[in-house]
């Protein structure tokens, strides 16, 4: 029976790291749009259409989301790192090109955002219209079909 230790594990994160994550790609074209009213009210609302003016380009690094109403105000987080206010609802939008290279192997898309050990983004992933996968801090990443 084999055991692995921490430090064994540790040891060998880069090479399984390798093994399992072949290739990244970033995707180029993000757009965010606060979704309207307030967050218990808007939490399930669907999206607006593409061509709704609310939705802006967001460039990867950028910060998003935070009070739409008023944007220059700083979070005010809870001692636990939760926005005092509750936070707020923000949609994201991409078009997702699957390399020609990929086609036959797994391929998961996942999430990066800056959060301090607390759920700081949570959502619903949608492929086509259709409810894919929830996604939060401990579950960045999802299987695409």
């Amino acid at each position: 029976m084999l055991f692995f230790t921490v430090e064994k594990l540790k040891a060998r994160l880069e090479e399984m790291r390798t093994a399992i994550i072949r290739d990244t790609r970033p995707i180029p074209d993000v757009f965010t749009c606060p979704a309207p009213g307030a967050p218990p009210d808007n939490a399930m609302d669907p999206p607006p259409p593409s061509d709704d003016p609310s939705w802006r380009s967001l460039k990867v690094g950028e910060p998003w989301g935070g009070d739409p109403h008023n944007p220059d105000k700083p979070d005010e987080p809870l001692p636990w790192g939760m926005p005092a206010d509750g936070g707020h609802t923000h949609w994201l939008r991409a078009v997702i090109r699957i390399p020609e290279e990929w086609r036959g192997r797994q391929v998961l898309l996942r999430m990066y955002w800056s959060g301090e050990a607390h759920a700081s983004v949570e959502g619903i992933a949608y492929l086509d219209g259709t409810t894919l996968a929830g996604i939060d801090e401990p579950h960045p990443a999802i299987l695409l079909p």
